[in-house]
């Protein structure tokens, strides 16, 4: 429809001005601070510190990995609904930074094998 279409031009507008005013990094920073990470957290901080108890930074590749893949689909995969769902989000993660070389097949199969602990529910 029409209005369908005056939104997306719209929408793509903002996309380009964002572009031209931000850096990725301050794009992905923006997007990671808003993103729905389910359980009720809303922002890579909130998530972090619902999920693990930590700050972004002191998360290590395993938890950091997790969390990456949630956003994907939050409902599903929120380790809180389906932890075997967000262990899988989590390897395709990781099978993926492996593939570009972010890091090597030890890393990634090791960060696969340890250990998550959730921090409790309230």
């Amino acid at each position: 429809s029409e209005q369908t279409f005056a939104r997306k031009a719209e929408e793509l507008l903002l996309a380009l001005d964002i572009e031209i005013a931000c850096s990725k990094e301050d794009i992905l920073e923006m997007y990671l601070n808003v993103v729905y990470y389910g359980g009720g957290f809303y922002g890579v901080q909130a998530a972090s510190d619902g999920y693990f108890g930590k700050s972004p930074a002191a998360l290590d590749l395993p938890e950091a990995s997790m969390l990456a893949g949630v956003p994907n689909a939050p409902s599903e995969v929120s380790p809180f609904v389906n932890f075997i769902a967000a262990k899988k989000r989590q390897a395709i993660v990781l099978d993926t930074m492996q593939a570009q070389g972010m890091i090597d097949a030890r890393t990634a199969e090791d960060a696969k094998m340890q250990a998550l602990i959730l921090r409790p529910r309230h």
